[in-house]
């Protein structure tokens, strides 16, 4: 049950995406798996490094808000890019965010 509500939360995220701002964008799915290594890599690094297991949820924040932030970075200077474009070139404009 619980993949279901992900798995729907993604695809509400693209669709908002799709939706407010006209672009064909694909890089959300990117931008979610890199997240999610980034959190993975930064609770093992932490807790390799002496860090209290109890206490991963600190990393796996900070590695989210990290790649939340070069997500931001990414978008305010590509997303110009593909506005008024056809969408078959926001596709693959936007599939190479990453």
């Amino acid at each position: 049950m619980c993949s279901r509500r992900i798995l729907f939360l993604v695809a509400a995220g693209l669709q908002v995406v799709f939706g407010v701002q006209k672009i064909f964008n694909l890089a959300c799915g990117s931008f979610y798996a890199l997240g999610a290594y980034t959190g993975v890599s930064a609770v093992g690094y932490f807790t390799s490094h002496g860090g209290p297991p109890a206490l991963f949820i600190i990393p796996l924040a900070l590695g989210g808000l990290a790649v939340g932030l070069g997500r931001r970075i990414v978008a305010a200077r590509l997303a110009p890019l593909v506005y008024d474009r056809r969408r078959d070139l926001q596709l693959l404009l936007t599939s190479r965010w990453c």
